[in-house]
């Protein structure tokens, strides 16, 4: 199980660019739209996962369309510009320290397929997809994701799927036995 980063996309645009903070953080993902290259794409990006890293998720929730759809393991499907804010911001309540380190980004016209490492301290409940809360474990979950994204015409996400290994994250936080060893 890892929390989402939904910060691992952003997109790109004049109307975006104005939105976001400065920054300076290494890590990229997206191409959007506007017409403006994918080094202005690279910047917008690295700014968004800045203010997601820091938490600031009104600046990161700018360029979520209003129709937009996450997908991920911990949630299911998600739509909705509110109803995915929702979801990022108790997942930051659960992990409030979480940070991503983006290792690889791919674009094509406008989608982006990004992989990254998500690191956070479970010191907040967490609810899982059956309903239930997790109270906090106070450990420290680490793993690799990889998201999907796709923006509209305006650099808007419209979608957004995520792709990590349950298993491995409560495993981490101690909620699940680690596989046996293979036997001989």
């Amino acid at each position: 199980m890892q929390p989402p980063s939904c910060a691992s996309w952003q997109t790109a645009g004049p109307e975006v660019a104005e939105r976001l903070p400065e920054t300076h953080h290494s890590a990229a993902v997206i191409h959007g739209g506007g017409g403006n290259g994918m080094a202005d794409s690279k910047q917008i990006a690295r700014q968004s996962i800045d203010a997601f890293n820091q938490g600031k998720l009104d600046d990161w929730m700018k360029a979520v369309a209003e129709d937009a759809e996450l997908v991920t393991p911990m949630a299911g499907t998600i739509k909705g510009r509110e109803a995915i804010g929702g979801y990022v911001a108790q997942m930051r309540e659960t992990f409030a320290d979480a940070h991503l380190d983006i290792h690889k980004m791919v674009a094509e016209g406008n989608t982006v397929v990004v992989e990254y490492t998500f690191t956070g301290s479970h010191r907040g409940p967490m609810r899982t997809p059956t309903g239930e809360t997790i109270p906090p474990t106070n450990k420290t979950l680490t793993g690799p994701a990889l998201d999907i994204a796709v923006t509209d015409d305006k650099g808007m996400l419209t979608s957004l799927h995520q792709y990590f290994d349950t298993a491995r994250g409560l495993q981490q936080l101690g909620l699940m036995p680690a596989p046996a060893a293979a036997r001989a």
